[in-house]
């Protein structure tokens, strides 16, 4: 089994949209396809799942609604907090993520098939807040758990994509720990802006640091560049990321266009479903074909 870790420290650099782009094609491919999501907000486990539908008026009508029947006297200006989490709480049924970080003998309860022909999830959910205190107070393997746990279902699937969350913690170190293959790969998405040559180099800094601690792991990585303007600036920058580091950047760019990824997160659906024609549907499918090609090069 192959794993793909998608991994950034900086947000807004369409990580997600990347994990769930590249499970569907690559599932639609043919190959049995495991998406592990270690990212608490779990946006991945919700439009893969379908969680949630689109947010209707209706909703958020009913939203105002609750709030108007709940406001106290003397309201805190805290009361919307609870009525938010309530209506956006993304509930799993039976075991996730965090239960196999803590037990990883439950991972095959724990995987959800989903609606897609040979798409299956390891979804996240809240709960990951807490898992990763528990497993800084484990001394018990806490930064390979999850190794532990895809080794039990390694020959069930070609590929494994990880989704984390833009913050290393002990979390984010069992998603990177679990690549340990020569073969599989650290993807780093970037968005070129202000902070994006920051937010490499942090990132980079601390993949160097978990494999100096580690005589096993032998995963390679490779730049993603996304939500790409084309301007003199970003043209430049990513010049200069591909001449710094050849071979590991992908061919494909995806491109910036708001209103398809928009509107697709907003109704729960993945880019690539339908007939969606937009351009960077297109570049996500181009990506797909790359990286299939370089898991089935004949």
């Amino acid at each position: 089994m192959r794993i793909l870790n998608i991994v950034t420290q900086k947000g807004g650099t369409g990580k997600s949209e990347t994990v769930k782009n590249l499970a569907f094609g690559l599932a639609k491919k043919g190959l049995k396809t495991l998406v592990v999501d270690l990212d608490p907000q779990a946006n991945t486990s919700s439009t893969i799942l379908k969680l949630h539908e689109s947010i209707s008026k209706e909703t958020l009508d009913e939203m105002i609604q609750t709030f108007i029947n709940d406001k106290p006297d003397n309201p805190t200006g805290l009361e919307g907090i609870d009525i938010l989490h309530r209506f956006m709480k993304k509930k799993i049924d039976g075991y996730d993520v965090s239960d196999v970080l803590l037990q990883p003998t439950l991972i095959n309860e724990a995987i959800q098939h989903t609606k897609y022909i040979n798409l299956d999830i390891l979804p996240a959910s809240s709960n990951l807040i807490e898992t990763d205190m528990k497993l800084k107070t484990s001394c018990m393997k806490s930064d390979t758990r999850l190794d532990i746990a895809l080794q039990k279902v390694e020959d069930k699937y070609d590929v494994c994509i990880i989704d984390n969350s833009p913050i290393i913690n002990g979390v984010t170190i069992n998603g990177v720990t679990a690549c340990k293959n020569e073969g599989d790969l650290i993807i780093i998405p970037i968005k070129i802006d202000a902070g994006s040559l920051e937010g490499v180099d942090i990132t980079l800094q601390q993949m160097l640091e978990i494999l100096s601690y580690s005589d096993f792991l032998e995963f390679d990585f490779k730049l993603l560049f996304t939500m790409r303007n084309r301007t003199v600036v970003e043209a430049d920058v990513e010049k200069t990321l591909r001449t710094l580091f050849p071979d590991r950047c992908f061919n494909t760019p995806i491109r910036y266009q708001s209103k398809p990824v928009v509107t697709a997160s907003n109704e729960r659906k993945i880019l690539l479903e339908g007939r969606c024609k937009s351009g960077v549907a297109q570049d996500y499918k181009q990506l797909v074909d790359e990286i299939f090609e370089s898991i089935n090069p004949n």
